[in-house]
């Protein structure tokens, strides 16, 4: 694989990765559950905090030009 553009050469690309594992007593686990699924109530693409019966927030540009003063 050329690493840096065509007739750059081929260099064997290596990316090692840590892998631990560990041997738990079952009694560790005995009560667990896994997490439950979030409940999505729709409402993507709002911004966290506002509802539409709200005054919207001000538009990022301006939060940022008060940050900059």
């Amino acid at each position: 694989m050329p690493l840096w553009g065509p007739g750059a050469g081929a260099a064997p690309t290596c990316h090692p990765i840590l892998v631990q594992v560990y041997d738990l007593d079952d009694d560790l686990l005995a009560d667990w559950t896994p997490p439950a699924r979030a409940r999505y109530q729709g409402a993507s693409g709002v911004r966290h905090g506002y509802l539409p019966s709200q005054t919207p927030p001000p538009p990022l540009t301006h939060a940022v030009a008060v940050a900059n003063r």
